[in-house]
Parts: structure tokens; C-alpha cells; sequence
């Protein structure tokens, strides 16, 4: 039971939390880094030469699937993915998607408890997002704000440094601002409602070429957070300021 003094909610009850891994010692990692996070259920991330051909049809056209083989295992998370939201459906629950190199702050579970009256009428929220790649926000209605991280120590930031980061700041000091464009799905919260938009809008992965601010060229989307930035405009969704997610998003914690 997750609750917090001065309310019943047990996030048990409204929220599912699903880690993407095909590492059993990289989910015990994630789990001595998250003990906060009791009620987490593994899902199993599938080889994407092991999807079948018509499963993979739902997943990504093949002239995408041929153009993602440079980026290894783009089409088996989305694969998992893709699975996941149909469970959020079906459960008719809120799901708490995360990849395994992912670091949360320690009061998550009460932020989500403070909040959830907010939390859970939105499409999708992101808890973080990649910190090598461009994000545009609203930090004012309206008016929207592209950027990057810019320190090297930030853009892959090492265990350490995210420990650092995310104890430096309280729950209280988090604000959500509307969301347009990011890279990185290593904690992300849907609803049912949201699951739908995303299965319907981003699924299969197609060849629409993708516009992002600050990079210099169109993307093809070959993998679901590059999909995402073409979808994100049709969701009701926000992103958490300071993050409550931080993933060191590196070759080596992607292995």
C-alpha cells in the first residue's frame, strides 16, 4: 500500500506501473535504485527478431523496420509498448510505463498521491525525458519554449549525478507544463483515454517525415519517442518541471 497521511488513495488501486526490461539483473538494479516503488510488474521486452511477421505489421510498415535496424531495438520497445497500452485499455487503469535505466525521485509516490486529481484527467504525462535531445514546453500559456541541456555532464548524466539531481528539490517545487516535443520514454504515465489517442496516432510506425526544433533535419520515425513528436499535439499531455525521472539514456545503459 502506497498511501500519504490525510488521504485514502492507494496508488495500487488507480495506477499499474509496468518496467520494460530484458535483463533480469538490470530490473533488480532499477529496483534497489526505486525501492519507493513497491508495486511494479515486469514486462518482458521481446527481441525484435523474435516478433512475429503479422505482430510486427501492427508495430512499424517494413520500410521502417528495414531503415531501424541502425538503431537496435527501437522496434521491440515499441513492440512493448504497443502491448502495454492495450493493457491500460483493457484494465481501464492509469499505467506508470518505465524503462530500466531509469532513476525516480524519491517522493514520487506521494507527488502522484498530492496530485492525482490533476495527474489523472491528463492524456499522457512524461516524468522526464532525454537529456541529449531538444524539448519544447509551455513554461507560459501558450507561448512555447524549444531548448536543450548543454553541459556534458547533464546530456548522459552518470547514477551519481542523478541520485544528486533529483534529492536537491522537493515534490512541492514540481510543476506541470504542456508538453509538445521530446525524446525519451523511460517514465511516462497514460491514461485509458490517453492509450487510445496513442495507439490510433502512432501506431504503425510510418515513414511521415517528423519536425523538431533545434534539429537541423526531418526524422523518420523509427522508434516510438521519435513517433511521439508527431502525436504528442493531439493528446492532452504535460511534461514534470523540475523531472521526476532522470535516465542516463547511454550505450551502455541501454545494453
Amino acid at each position: 500500500m502506497t498511501t500519504m497521511k490525510g488521504t485514502s488513495l492507494d496508488l495500487a488501486d488507480v495506477l499499474k506501473a509496468r518496467l520494460i526490461t530484458i535483463d533480469a539483473q538490470r530490473a533488480e538494479a532499477f529496483k534497489r535504485r526505486n525501492p519507493f516503488l513497491p508495486f511494479v510488474d515486469i514486462t518482458p521486452g521481446t527481441k525484435e527478431e523474435l516478433i512475429a511477421p503479422d505482430e510486427l505489421a501492427a508495430i512499424a510498415t517494413h520500410d521502417i523496420v528495414v531503415a531501424a535496424k541502425e538503431c537496435r531495438g527501437s522496434i521491440g520497445n515499441a513492440h512493448s509498448i504497443y502491448h502495454i497500452l492495450q493493457a491500460c485499455i483493457a484494465d481501464n487503469m492509469h499505467y506508470l510505463i518505465l524503462e530500466d535505466d531509469v532513476t525516480l525521485h524519491p517522493e514520487l509516490p506521494e507527488y502522484l498521491i498530492a496530485n492525482w486529481a490533476e495527474i489523472s484527467s491528463l492524456d499522457f504525462l512524461a516524468l522526464g525525458t532525454n537529456t541529449d535531445a531538444p524539448i519544447t514546453f509551455e513554461p507560459m500559456n501558450g507561448m512555447r519554449f524549444s531548448g536543450m541541456f548543454l553541459q556534458p555532464e547533464d546530456r548522459h548524466p552518470s547514477e551519481s549525478r542523478i541520485v544528486e539531481i533529483l534529492s536537491s528539490y522537493p515534490r512541492s517545487a514540481i510543476t506541470l507544463f504542456k508538453v509538445h516535443k521530446m525524446f525519451g520514454t523511460c517514465a511516462f504515465m497514460v491514461s485509458p483515454s490517453g492509450a487510445r489517442k496513442l495507439l490510433d496516432a502512432a501506431f504503425p510506425l510510418d515513414s511521415t517525415p517528423i519536425d523538431v526544433p533545434l534539429l537541423p533535419h526531418r526524422l523518420l520515425a523509427i522508434s516510438f519517442d521519435r513517433k511521439l513528436n508527431s502525436v504528442l499535439e493531439v493528446l492532452d499531455a504535460k511534461i514534470c518541471m523540475p523531472f521526476l525521472a532522470i535516465s542516463p539514456n547511454d550505450t551502455k545503459s541501454q545494453r
